[in-house]
């Protein structure tokens, strides 16, 4: 649980870092922010699975939750990718390059969390759902 703790308040920190980015730049709208509402809905999906994940009846609506965070930032990787588009289009090269960095962590907690739910739904072990979370947690921090 403290894992998915860990991983809560990564989503917090690229998130806040998003609005403070866009909010300097007076960046709204676009691609860009539909980026920035994936990465939060996704930032909610994951406090939700560790807050159910405390009860014994919910072990699936905590795949559920997980495999949504999955979704959510696959999204996000796709608008980001727009945005790359966009801010290259406005010969703004440090803004693409900023984003462009940022979809190799994004896509791979994507999959570390849709795997990490399929994990629990098909009874993996603890050592191998763990190690999921931490290689999700990991991307985003490096």
């Amino acid at each position: 649980m403290s894992t998915l703790i860990l991983i809560c308040s990564v989503f917090e920190i690229s998130y806040s870092s998003l609005i403070d980015v866009t909010t300097e730049l007076e960046v709204y709208g676009g691609s860009l922010s539909a980026a920035g509402a994936g990465i939060r809905n996704a930032g909610d999906c994951v406090a939700q699975a560790a807050a159910t994940s405390r009860f014994k009846t919910g072990t699936e609506i905590v795949c559920d939750e997980l495999r949504e965070a999955a979704t959510c930032l696959s999204e996000s990787t796709d608008k980001l990718r727009v945005a790359v588009k966009e801010y290259e289009a406005k010969d703004d090269e440090a803004m693409a390059k900023c984003l462009e960095s940022s979809l190799v962590p994004i896509k791979t907690v994507c999959l570390a969390l849709e795997s990490a739910g399929a994990g629990i739904m098909k009874r993996s072990s603890l050592k191998e759902i763990g190690s999921r979370f931490v290689e999700g947690g990991i991307s985003l921090v490096q």
